[in-house]
């Protein structure tokens, strides 16, 4: 992901602010997941895919080893219903796809409101059945404070998919925090959230409100390990804190330069959590 990469030698990474919670706290305990961006690279062979594994049976491999998928192609195409109960199918009971919603939506003037797209990627989306999680929709770099208007038609709508992460990139909902306050509150009425990017280069949208019971993370790695490690140490500490405040869902997803490295993050957040 290039938003907020930055290849500089950053030296300190302070402590992540201290998450505020939006919604009433419900008795559950919290199941982490971790996840990347896509099962169809060649580069996974060696380290999580027997060498000589088959395109089509990557995702079948990504999911013995990742619990989620931050499902991309959505983002330029609905899948049919087939292609969704192919991957689902592909995956054992309990893995969790969190579809990003599509640009036909997220880069339109109006989200979408004003066409069937809402409706046809529901449709689409219902086959994960009960491996489908929070769908995320990214919002554009130019979309700032100015359109909150927009954001607050499509949540009073009966079109989305609940629970809705929407990724804010434009400074100006960092800067202005009555204004992300306020749609931090609609947020927690219709029990859908923001999504927290953890990006190097912009630590300034790690804005820790949660408004639902599910948290989606972005973790941006400038490919340093010693960077990442001090961040994720932040965020374990952080997760430890919030396993008891009534979440239901965490996706913790990695972008990573290398996969070498991203696969000792898992494997060392996975210890952390006591998960295998």
């Amino acid at each position: 992901m290039k938003f907020g990469y930055s290849p500089n030698i950053i030296r300190t990474f302070t402590p992540l602010p201290e998450p505020r919670l939006w919604f009433q706290n419900i008795d559950s305990q919290s199941i982490t997941y971790f996840g990347s961006t896509n099962w169809t690279e060649s580069y996974w062979k060696g380290l999580i895919y027997p060498l000589k594994t088959k395109s089509s049976d990557f995702l079948y491999h990504y999911s013995r080893f990742f619990d989620s998928i931050e499902l991309n192609t959505t983002f330029y195409r609905i899948p049919s219903s087939e292609q969704v109960i192919k991957w689902k199918n592909s995956t054992p009971e309990g893995f969790i796809f969190c579809p990003k919603i599509p640009a036909s939506i997220s880069r339109s003037k109006l989200l979408g409101l004003n066409s069937q797209i809402w409706h046809d990627f529901a449709e689409s989306m219902s086959f994960f059945e009960d491996q489908l999680g929070p769908c995320f929709m990214q919002l554009p770099e130019y979309f700032d404070t100015s359109r909150i208007c927009q954001l607050q038609e499509l949540m009073e709508s009966n079109q989305i998919i609940s629970p809705l992460m929407i990724e804010l990139r434009h400074q100006s909902w960092f800067i202005n925090t009555s204004t992300i306050n306020e749609l931090c509150i609609q947020l927690s009425q219709k029990q859908s959230g923001l999504v927290i990017t953890d990006t190097a280069g912009r630590q300034d949208v790690i804005h820790m409100n949660i408004t639902c019971p599910y948290l989606f993370i972005r973790f941006v790695s400038n490919g340093i390990p010693e960077y990442d490690e001090l961040r994720l140490m932040n965020w374990c500490s952080t997760l430890e804190k919030l396993k008891d405040k009534g979440l239901k869902q965490i996706h913790f997803i990695f972008h990573h330069p290398n996969p070498h490295q991203m696969i000792a993050c898992v494997k060392n957040m996975k210890k952390h959590h006591n998960v295998n």
